[in-house]
Protein backbone atom coordinates (compact mmCIF):
# COMPACT_ATOMS: atom_id res chain seq x y z
CA UNK A 1 0.00 0.00 0.00
CA UNK A 2 2.71 1.95 0.53
CA UNK A 3 4.07 2.25 -2.82
CA UNK A 4 0.94 3.04 -4.49
CA UNK A 5 1.90 6.40 -5.17
CA UNK A 6 5.10 5.57 -6.27
CA UNK A 7 3.37 3.62 -8.74
CA UNK A 8 1.35 6.14 -9.84
CA UNK A 9 3.86 8.45 -10.68
CA UNK A 10 5.41 6.23 -12.80
CA UNK A 11 2.96 4.84 -14.35
CA UNK A 12 1.64 8.40 -15.25
CA UNK A 13 4.91 8.80 -16.70
CA UNK A 14 4.78 5.60 -18.37
CA UNK A 15 1.50 6.43 -19.96
CA UNK A 16 2.60 9.86 -21.23
CA UNK A 17 6.06 8.46 -22.57
CA UNK A 18 4.16 5.62 -24.90
CA UNK A 19 1.56 8.26 -26.03
CA UNK A 20 4.53 10.65 -27.30
CA UNK A 21 6.15 7.56 -29.35
CA UNK A 22 2.80 6.77 -30.77
CA UNK A 23 2.73 10.12 -32.07
CA UNK A 24 6.28 9.92 -33.37
CA UNK A 25 5.32 6.84 -35.10
CA UNK A 26 1.90 8.44 -36.46
CA UNK A 27 3.75 11.78 -37.67
CA UNK A 28 6.81 9.58 -39.20
CA UNK A 29 3.97 7.16 -41.50
CA UNK A 30 1.70 10.06 -42.64
CA UNK A 31 4.63 12.01 -43.26
CA UNK A 32 2.78 15.00 -40.97
CA UNK A 33 4.23 16.40 -38.72
CA UNK A 34 1.99 16.63 -35.77
CA UNK A 35 5.13 17.24 -33.28
CA UNK A 36 3.46 20.12 -31.99
CA UNK A 37 0.99 17.78 -30.17
CA UNK A 38 3.87 16.64 -27.83
CA UNK A 39 5.37 19.95 -27.71
CA UNK A 40 2.52 21.21 -25.91
CA UNK A 41 3.23 19.48 -22.89
CA UNK A 42 6.65 20.83 -22.21
CA UNK A 43 8.08 24.09 -20.41
CA UNK A 44 8.33 26.89 -23.08
CA UNK A 45 11.70 29.09 -21.66
CA UNK A 46 9.32 32.18 -23.26
CA UNK A 47 8.12 34.20 -20.50
CA UNK A 48 5.11 35.21 -21.79
CA UNK A 49 4.41 31.98 -23.40
CA UNK A 50 4.89 30.34 -20.09
CA UNK A 51 2.16 33.18 -18.40
CA UNK A 52 -0.23 32.29 -21.02
CA UNK A 53 -0.03 28.42 -20.63
CA UNK A 54 0.68 27.68 -17.03
CA UNK A 55 -0.41 23.84 -17.42
CA UNK A 56 2.99 23.08 -19.01
CA UNK A 57 4.09 23.70 -15.55
CA UNK A 58 2.69 20.83 -14.16
CA UNK A 59 2.56 18.29 -17.53
CA UNK A 60 6.73 18.95 -18.08
CA UNK A 61 7.12 16.65 -15.20
CA UNK A 62 5.91 13.70 -16.77
CA UNK A 63 7.32 14.11 -19.77
CA UNK A 64 10.26 12.44 -21.60
CA UNK A 65 11.18 12.30 -25.11
CA UNK A 66 14.57 9.85 -25.13
CA UNK A 67 13.99 6.19 -24.08
CA UNK A 68 17.40 6.85 -22.15
CA UNK A 69 16.79 10.04 -20.73
CA UNK A 70 12.86 8.10 -19.60
CA UNK A 71 14.67 5.16 -18.48
CA UNK A 72 17.18 6.81 -16.43
CA UNK A 73 14.70 8.69 -14.57
CA UNK A 74 12.78 5.85 -13.74
CA UNK A 75 14.73 3.97 -12.14
CA UNK A 76 16.04 6.95 -10.20
CA UNK A 77 13.00 7.76 -9.00
CA UNK A 78 12.15 4.14 -8.19
CA UNK A 79 15.34 3.71 -5.88
CA UNK A 80 15.26 7.28 -4.11
CA UNK A 81 11.36 6.50 -3.54
CA UNK A 82 11.88 3.19 -2.20
CA UNK A 83 14.53 4.62 0.19
CA UNK A 84 11.81 7.97 1.31
CA UNK A 85 9.23 5.66 1.75
CA UNK A 86 10.82 3.57 4.86
CA UNK A 87 10.84 7.07 6.36
CA UNK A 88 7.71 8.86 5.30
CA UNK A 89 4.39 8.89 4.22
CA UNK A 90 3.36 8.04 0.67
CA UNK A 91 1.13 11.45 0.39
CA UNK A 92 4.37 13.58 0.98
CA UNK A 93 6.18 11.98 -2.23
CA UNK A 94 3.67 12.91 -4.95
CA UNK A 95 3.51 16.40 -2.73
CA UNK A 96 7.66 16.64 -2.79
CA UNK A 97 7.21 15.26 -6.62
CA UNK A 98 5.17 18.51 -7.69
CA UNK A 99 6.70 20.98 -5.64
CA UNK A 100 10.29 19.99 -6.77
CA UNK A 101 9.03 20.30 -10.66
CA UNK A 102 7.08 23.14 -10.23
CA UNK A 103 10.33 24.91 -8.83
CA UNK A 104 12.74 23.62 -10.92
CA UNK A 105 10.43 24.78 -13.88
CA UNK A 106 10.40 28.21 -12.46
CA UNK A 107 14.32 28.46 -11.99
CA UNK A 108 14.00 27.57 -15.81
CA UNK A 109 12.17 30.09 -17.07
CA UNK A 110 13.84 32.44 -15.02
CA UNK A 111 17.43 31.69 -15.95
CA UNK A 112 16.51 31.84 -19.67
CA UNK A 113 14.89 35.04 -18.93
CA UNK A 114 17.55 36.85 -17.09
CA UNK A 115 20.92 35.42 -17.93
CA UNK A 116 22.24 37.09 -20.82
CA UNK A 117 23.64 33.74 -21.96
CA UNK A 118 19.77 33.26 -22.91
CA UNK A 119 19.64 35.74 -24.78
CA UNK A 120 17.36 35.61 -27.87
CA UNK A 121 16.96 31.66 -27.58
CA UNK A 122 14.09 29.37 -27.12
CA UNK A 123 14.21 26.18 -24.89
CA UNK A 124 11.83 24.01 -23.71
CA UNK A 125 11.84 21.77 -20.68
CA UNK A 126 10.82 18.49 -19.99
CA UNK A 127 11.84 15.28 -17.75
CA UNK A 128 10.89 14.65 -13.91
CA UNK A 129 14.85 15.10 -13.07
CA UNK A 130 13.90 18.33 -11.10
CA UNK A 131 11.42 16.06 -8.85
CA UNK A 132 13.48 13.52 -8.25
CA UNK A 133 16.14 15.81 -7.38
CA UNK A 134 14.08 17.54 -4.68
CA UNK A 135 12.87 13.92 -2.98
CA UNK A 136 16.63 13.33 -2.92
CA UNK A 137 17.58 16.65 -1.47
CA UNK A 138 14.36 16.52 1.41
CA UNK A 139 15.42 12.93 2.70
CA UNK A 140 19.03 14.08 2.69
CA UNK A 141 18.51 16.53 4.58
CA UNK A 142 16.04 14.75 6.81
CA UNK A 143 18.52 11.12 7.06
CA UNK A 144 21.74 12.70 5.54
CA UNK A 145 23.95 9.39 7.55
CA UNK A 146 21.43 7.34 5.54
CA UNK A 147 23.36 4.74 3.69
CA UNK A 148 23.14 3.34 -0.12
CA UNK A 149 24.74 0.39 -0.73
CA UNK A 150 26.46 0.32 -4.12
CA UNK A 151 28.29 -3.44 -5.28
CA UNK A 152 30.96 -3.55 -2.10
CA UNK A 153 30.94 0.35 -1.72
CA UNK A 154 28.63 2.67 0.87
CA UNK A 155 28.00 6.27 0.54
CA UNK A 156 26.42 8.20 3.10
CA UNK A 157 23.10 10.19 1.11
CA UNK A 158 24.33 13.44 2.01
CA UNK A 159 27.70 12.79 -0.17
CA UNK A 160 25.51 11.32 -2.71
CA UNK A 161 23.77 14.50 -2.75
CA UNK A 162 26.53 16.72 -2.68
CA UNK A 163 28.17 15.33 -5.90
CA UNK A 164 25.12 15.31 -7.81
CA UNK A 165 24.83 19.24 -7.20
CA UNK A 166 28.73 19.62 -7.45
CA UNK A 167 27.62 17.70 -10.96
CA UNK A 168 25.12 19.82 -12.25
CA UNK A 169 27.38 23.51 -11.44
CA UNK A 170 30.24 22.12 -13.25
CA UNK A 171 28.10 20.66 -15.97
CA UNK A 172 25.97 24.34 -16.88
CA UNK A 173 28.22 25.71 -19.19
CA UNK A 174 29.08 22.13 -21.47
CA UNK A 175 26.10 21.98 -22.44
CA UNK A 176 21.73 21.76 -21.97
CA UNK A 177 22.35 24.68 -19.01
CA UNK A 178 18.71 25.09 -18.83
CA UNK A 179 18.32 21.47 -17.70
CA UNK A 180 21.00 21.76 -15.05
CA UNK A 181 19.38 24.72 -13.64
CA UNK A 182 15.79 23.10 -13.22
CA UNK A 183 18.33 20.38 -11.38
CA UNK A 184 19.56 23.05 -8.78
CA UNK A 185 15.82 24.47 -8.54
CA UNK A 186 14.60 21.15 -7.81
CA UNK A 187 17.36 20.54 -5.01
CA UNK A 188 16.65 24.01 -3.30
CA UNK A 189 13.06 23.06 -3.17
CA UNK A 190 13.42 20.11 -1.15
CA UNK A 191 15.76 22.45 1.51
CA UNK A 192 12.44 24.50 1.58
CA UNK A 193 10.06 21.59 2.10
CA UNK A 194 12.42 20.39 5.14
CA UNK A 195 13.09 23.63 6.38
CA UNK A 196 9.46 24.81 6.43
CA UNK A 197 8.51 21.34 7.79
CA UNK A 198 11.11 21.81 10.95
CA UNK A 199 9.76 25.13 11.48
CA UNK A 200 6.51 24.08 11.44
CA UNK A 201 7.13 21.42 14.31
CA UNK A 202 9.19 23.86 16.48
CA UNK A 203 6.25 26.26 16.18
CA UNK A 204 3.70 23.18 17.12
CA UNK A 205 6.11 22.04 20.13
CA UNK A 206 6.27 25.39 21.47
CA UNK A 207 2.51 26.13 21.42
CA UNK A 208 1.97 22.67 23.30
CA UNK A 209 4.79 23.58 25.37
CA UNK A 210 2.76 26.71 26.14
CA UNK A 211 -0.38 25.23 26.31
CA UNK A 212 1.03 22.42 28.68
CA UNK A 213 2.52 24.74 31.32
CA UNK A 214 -0.53 26.73 31.52
CA UNK A 215 -2.89 23.15 32.24
CA UNK A 216 0.34 23.18 34.76
CA UNK A 217 0.11 26.33 35.96
CA UNK A 218 -4.46 25.72 36.55
CA UNK A 219 -3.65 22.62 37.86
CA UNK A 220 -1.39 23.28 40.35
CA UNK A 221 -3.47 26.72 41.81
CA UNK A 222 -6.33 24.07 41.69
CA UNK A 223 -4.27 21.67 44.09
CA UNK A 224 -3.34 24.81 46.09
CA UNK A 225 -6.97 25.82 47.04
CA UNK A 226 -7.46 22.65 48.00
CA UNK A 227 -4.92 22.04 49.99
CA UNK A 228 -5.40 25.74 51.74
CA UNK A 229 -9.41 24.57 52.43
CA UNK A 230 -7.83 21.57 53.70
CA UNK A 231 -5.20 23.19 56.53
CA UNK A 232 -7.97 25.77 56.94
CA UNK A 233 -10.53 22.93 58.41
CA UNK A 234 -7.69 21.28 60.61
CA UNK A 235 -6.70 24.64 62.30
CA UNK A 236 -10.48 25.19 62.81
CA UNK A 237 -10.57 21.84 64.47
CA UNK A 238 -7.41 22.86 66.83
CA UNK A 239 -8.69 26.05 67.64
CA UNK A 240 -12.22 24.22 68.73
CA UNK A 241 -10.17 21.65 70.55
CA UNK A 242 -8.52 24.29 72.52
CA UNK A 243 -11.71 26.12 73.70
CA UNK A 244 -13.74 23.79 74.16
CA UNK A 245 -10.68 22.87 76.57
CA UNK A 246 -11.04 26.39 77.96
CA UNK A 247 -15.03 26.11 78.77
CA UNK A 248 -14.17 23.15 80.54
CA UNK A 249 -10.74 23.65 82.40
CA UNK A 250 -10.41 27.20 82.25
CA UNK A 251 -7.66 29.05 80.27
CA UNK A 252 -4.98 28.24 83.00
CA UNK A 253 -5.21 24.51 82.37
CA UNK A 254 -3.71 25.13 78.69
CA UNK A 255 -0.17 24.57 77.64
CA UNK A 256 2.28 27.14 76.93
CA UNK A 257 2.17 25.20 72.96
CA UNK A 258 -1.72 25.58 73.61
CA UNK A 259 -1.82 29.52 74.53
CA UNK A 260 0.97 30.73 72.21
CA UNK A 261 -1.10 29.02 69.01
CA UNK A 262 -4.34 30.41 70.19
CA UNK A 263 -2.70 33.90 70.37
CA UNK A 264 -1.08 33.32 67.15
CA UNK A 265 -4.66 32.16 65.23
CA UNK A 266 -6.53 34.56 67.02
CA UNK A 267 -7.69 36.21 64.14
CA UNK A 268 -9.63 32.86 63.53
CA UNK A 269 -11.88 32.92 65.98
Amino acid sequence: MNYFKLNKLIFINCIIFILIKIIDTISFLSNIDINYIKYCLGLSSSFNYFTYDLISLFTYMFVHFDFIHFALNMMSFYFISNIFLIFFEKYKLFVIYLFGGITGGIFYVFSHNYFPVFENQNGLLIGSSASIIAILSYLTLIKPNYEINFVNFSFKLKFVTLFIFLIDIISIPNGNPGGHISHIGGLFSGILFSLFELNNKIFKTKISHTIKSRNNKISKRFKTNIEYNSEKIELNNKIDKILEKISTSGYDSLSKFEKDFLNKNSNNL
